[in-house]
């Protein structure tokens, strides 16, 4: 391990030579440091993270064996406790259990206490402060990361997925303009990162703009088809594209994407899954009552019923139920 830190030392010094950079003491002692020093540590908390992007309900649980056991190893390992905490905001949406929120904030907390320029660490506690309803401190949290890392496409995601959960929950819409343009940076920095399109199109849909709106979850749906993804899997774009056809007038297309969508859901574990099922039957009945197929509308509402008492913790299920009820 020593070895490897005295060959960065050397780059790093070549490179300012190169580069005829004049870097002081503190600069050097900046780039020089570590994530950390233990490589066992360094190791788990890597693959963590690859398990944690996956957002499937087993791989979160195993990833956090992984984070605890290199916080043991290392307790001064920020992007550890970072990555910690990211982990507990995605537990949250298979719980809707707060406490995930608050543990998770505790985790992000301390990495920011020790790297306070790990931008990690503040984007993450700006997801946790917004579904918290803690709008102000999502914002500060999500423009410091952006502030800190201005390449980075999570960075900038987080800028506007806070704004758009201002208006989705908190009710203020102001930010939506400021949310567009940080999710289409954060496009251009990661074009195949699927949940940036899916909240684009969430933005176009509830100001009425549905053909803005089939072009952001059309490019969803390429990726989710594709399983060539940046960053971290999502799923749902091809059934939220159908749902927008719908909206369109489109039934024949919006019927059939429904039913790809279903096909890519069936065997998820991801943990948006349950949602995005729920979500495509509810449109499926819709679309069977407006043909006026009432038995096959009541078999979509009963599946989607089942989706429901399968995952009752699951975020975005909630309101599920009421449109479930509704079209009862």
């Amino acid at each position: 391990m020593s070895q490897l830190f005295e060959l960065q030392d050397r780059l790093v010094a070549q490179l300012a030579a190169a580069m005829k950079v004049d870097l002081s003491e503190s600069d050097l002692r900046e780039i020089e440091r570590p994530e950390t020093e233990d490589l066992e540590a360094y190791e788990l908390c890597a693959r963590a993270r690859q398990l944690v992007y996956r957002m499937d309900r087993e791989t979160i649980e195993q990833a956090r064996r992984h984070l605890e056991r290199a916080i043991e190893l290392d307790p001064c390992y920020a992007l550890a406790s970072s990555s910690l905490g990211h982990l507990h905001c995605m537990r949250y949406i298979g719980t809707t259990d707060p406490q995930d929120l608050e543990t998770a904030i505790e985790h992000l907390r301390r990495a920011q206490e020790l790297d306070p320029e790990l931008a990690d660490g503040w984007l993450w506690a700006s997801y946790a402060y917004s579904r918290l309803d803690r709008f102000d401190r999502a914002r500060e949290a999500a423009r410091t990361a952006v502030t800190l890392e201005p390449e980075d496409p999570v960075a900038h995601y987080f800028r506007g997925t806070g704004e758009w959960m201002r208006g989705v929950i908190g009710h203020d819409t102001g930010g939506y303009a400021e949310a567009v343009r940080h999710l289409e940076r954060a496009a251009e920095l990661a074009p195949r990162f699927e949940p940036t399109y899916q909240i684009r199109g969430d933005l176009y849909r509830s100001r009425g703009q549905y053909d803005e709106a089939a072009e952001a979850f059309r490019r969803s749906a390429e990726i989710e088809r594709s399983g060539d993804f940046d960053l971290a899997r999502f799923v749902g774009g091809t059934a939220r594209l159908g749902s927008v056809e719908l909206r369109r007038g489109q039934l024949e297309a919006g019927e059939r994407l429904l039913a790809e969508g279903l096909q890519l859901l069936a065997d998820s574990d991801h943990v948006y899954a349950a949602a995005q099922r729920c979500l495509s039957h509810c449109a499926r009945t819709e679309v069977a009552l407006r043909r006026k197929r009432f038995d096959e509308a009541l078999d979509h509402l009963k599946v989607a019923r089942a989706e429901i008492e399968g995952s009752a913790r699951s975020l975005g299920l909630g309101w599920m139920l009421v449109r479930t009820d509704l079209l009862r």
